[in-house]
């Protein structure tokens, strides 16, 4: 906690192959969405009980690298995040902390074009994603979000974070501090590099900041809106393992626990966390194609009755083969509920639980 210091390795042909089937699943002729609707109105037929209301077929663009991406697509313009936000890449679910509230958000910029984020209030309202061998991230990285920054008192407001209870020791985060943005990583001696904007960040508007370090040249970098505002050199390499019982994993929003005020106040959209030092061209504020990596996923949507437990489940065939539980159990708000499968394609059957 840092208290101290306030391949898909494809071929190019595998890839051309891969972006041409995209196109062709993605295009209107074939309409994969209506192809998809078409089979869960067979499923919710035959099977009248379960409770389909809608379903969603969402292609899902991801960088080589994208160890998680929290997309903010889960919830309900005005309405308080209750329950676990969706990391779209390989299920690290971050659970909210003290009344973020979703907003609807205009990001022009975005190849994704979303319409949500998380409005933080600077005082209590955060992220908690528990940590994973996957964020020991000792090669490179890239972290990266979308923000509108209210402003606030100095110090600091953490963006995304990684760490654990102890003074220092956090090997990576992306804040908001004295009022410019800031990226620092930490070794495992608690040596730190950091870099921050020359000027203080613009409040109340939306901006893309990111920040990139390579292991393999020691370059560390600082964008705003994908233009590089600072950059440095540096020995320093984050380390891997925090200690299980000092709180360890992500923040967002303030660092990872509620042990220290480090709160962000204002909206906090699409996070990406990746394993490699990304180029500004790679940037989710970019409306270029993707390199490398496709990833399509499934989300699924259906009405909820408050306090009532959801299961979803997938298989492949209609009739036959075992129901493969999504997720831990959901329990409903009157709202509706959103589940993403990034392992679902458009030819897998879905069903919808009332669990006891």
């Amino acid at each position: 906690m840092s208290g101290n210091n306030d391949d898909l390795n494809q071929t190019e042909g595998s890839e051309l192959k891969d972006q041409a089937e995209i196109q062709k699943r993605l295009s209107l002729d074939e309409h994969p969405e209506t192809r998809y609707k078409e089979k869960v109105r067979r499923i919710a037929t035959h099977f009248g009980w379960w409770l389909f209301t809608a379903f969603v077929f969402s292609p899902i663009v991801s960088q080589a690298g994208t160890i998680a991406w929290w997309w903010f697509q889960g919830g309900v313009a005005d309405q308080v995040a209750t329950t676990p936000v969706v990391d779209n890449v390989n299920g690290f679910n971050a659970t909210p902390f003290g009344g973020p509230v979703y907003r609807s958000v205009a990001i022009p910029q975005s190849k994704l074009g979303v319409s949500l984020g998380l409005e933080f209030n600077g005082s209590s309202s955060r992220l908690y994603v528990p940590d994973n061998p996957a964020f020991y991230l000792t090669n490179a990285l890239t972290l990266e979000a979308f923000i509108n920054y209210k402003g606030g008192p100095n110090g600091a407001a953490q963006i995304v974070f990684r760490g654990d209870d102890r003074i220092g020791f956090d090997p990576y985060s992306l804040l908001i501090y004295n009022g410019r943005l800031t990226f620092m990583i930490v070794d495992g001696a608690n040596n730190y590099s950091t870099l921050s904007s020359p000027d203080a960040i613009v409040t109340n508007q939306i901006l893309h900041v990111a920040g990139t370090w390579d292991g393999s040249s020691g370059l560390q970098k600082l964008f705003i809106n994908g233009t590089q505002v600072a950059a440095a050199s540096t020995a320093i390499r984050p380390f891997g393992a925090l200690v299980p019982s000092s709180t360890p994993g992500i923040g967002i929003g303030n660092v990872q626990s509620s042990n220290y005020n480090q709160y962000f106040e204002g909206i906090i959209d699409l996070v990406r966390i990746s394993d490699t030092a990304l180029s500004p061209d790679q940037f989710l504020n970019t409306n270029s194609p993707p390199h490398v990596g496709i990833q399509l996923g499934v989300q699924i949507a259906w009405a909820t009755e408050p306090y009532v437990h959801y299961q979803a489940q997938s298989r492949e065939f209609l009739n036959s083969g075992q129901w493969s539980n999504l997720g831990a159990l959901i329990t409903g708000t009157g709202n509706t509920n959103y589940l993403f499968d990034p392992l679902g394609r458009t030819n897998n059957f879905y069903q919808v639980l009332i669990v006891p």
